[in-house]
């Protein structure tokens, strides 16, 4: 899906299911999740992503960029440590979600971005940009743009956390080379029976670790990432802006 494309079906995913949209377990389709769950999956997770990256021993502190937040789901949970928090993505109804959500309007705005850019916001403005299950579902060429502009944002001496395939399981490169994303789509809309479609790519990890540094960041950890399920080879990738 080219950009606007994207924004089209996570706007109409927000609308008729945006918690599913977030997470997608099958028991939880048609909206299903109960929303003080949802939202304590987002307390319980980014607890485990700190101990995991061991993220408390780099950043704890200072004013936290959300890429691809949809309904705020980890975006309130950063607000219980961090004194600034933005949340942004693709989809406005996600965004209507979130605000109506928020717990901590002193601290937690959110943005809606229809763009393959982040121009909205200045240079070097983040201690922290955060992006989780987000990257995989935009095509590569998209993807480049946003990690260059999650480096602008980047204060000096400071981090982005982001997570991304790096290799598909073999049955999934099979398909895609036969019938490719849009037969891939097809059978997404047969399956979950929803016209709007989740598509799932992926960086070779090789590839972007030159690419970051290239750019000017300094790849301080990778992590391995069972988010995505355990065929699929995933890591997060703590990165410094030097």
């Amino acid at each position: 899906m080219n950009i606007d494309q994207l924004r089209h079906h996570w706007n109409k995913l927000g609308e008729e299911d945006a918690y599913w949209a977030v997470l997608t377990e099958p028991s939880k389709i048609n909206n299903k999740w109960d929303v003080q769950h949802f939202y304590q999956t987002g307390r319980n997770e980014l607890h485990q992503i700190f101990q995991t990256i061991g993220l408390q021993d780099y950043i704890h502190t200072g004013h936290v960029l959300d890429f691809g937040c949809g309904p705020g789901r980890l975006t309130q949970a950063f607000c219980r440590q961090f004194e600034q928090v933005t949340g942004v993505d693709i989809s406005s109804s996600m965004i209507e979600k979130a605000k109506a959500y928020n717990q901590y309007p002193d601290k937690c705005t959110y943005f809606t971005n229809p763009k393959n850019n982040l121009h909205q916001f200045q240079d070097e403005s983040f201690d922290l940009v955060f992006s989780y299950i987000t990257l995989q579902h935009i095509r590569p060429v998209y993807i480049w743009d946003y990690l260059k502009e999650f480096l602008r944002l980047s204060k000096k001496g400071k981090f982005l956390l982001f997570n991304l395939p790096s290799t598909p399981p073999l049955y999934y490169r099979i398909l895609v080379k036969i019938i490719g994303f849009r037969g891939l789509n097809i059978l997404r809309q047969l399956y979950f029976r929803k016209k709007w479609i989740i598509e799932m790519h992926w960086i070779n990890r090789s590839i972007l670790e030159k690419q970051i540094e290239a750019w000017g960041g300094k790849i301080v950890k990778i992590q391995a990432d069972q988010s995505v399920g355990e065929s699929w080879e995933s890591y997060f990738y703590l990165v410094e802006k030097i």
